[in-house]
């Protein structure tokens, strides 16, 4: 992948999420040279930059979102994707954040 896909990779998932993810290009750098451990999938990236966004823990974010601790380290490990109604939940409090406190 050339820089430019990258770039343009990173702006598609910036302009979905509706903020900056200034760590995402040097992750997907990361992850096509082989030196990240995991493979994160857009789906599960936007659920890690919204809780970092927000300053919950996981187990404060699994609570917000009436999912187990283990599934939401699950899907921020790269282990299993995000569901449709957490995805949907996400963004309800992205575009509402004063619902999620």
């Amino acid at each position: 992948m050339r820089k430019q896909d990258i770039e343009k990779a990173v702006k598609a998932v910036e302009l979905d999420m509706g903020h900056e993810c200034p760590d995402l290009a040097g992750s997907i750098k990361d992850m096509l040279d082989r030196k990240a451990k995991v493979k994160h999938t857009p789906e599960q990236l936007k659920i890690i930059a919204f809780r970092k966004k927000m300053k919950l823990t996981q187990g404060e974010f699994s609570k917000k979102i009436n999912t187990p601790l283990g599934t939401l380290r699950d899907w921020e490990q790269g282990n299993s994707q995000p569901n449709g109604a957490a995805l949907l939940l996400t963004k309800i409090f992205e575009e509402n954040p004063q619902l999620i406190h």
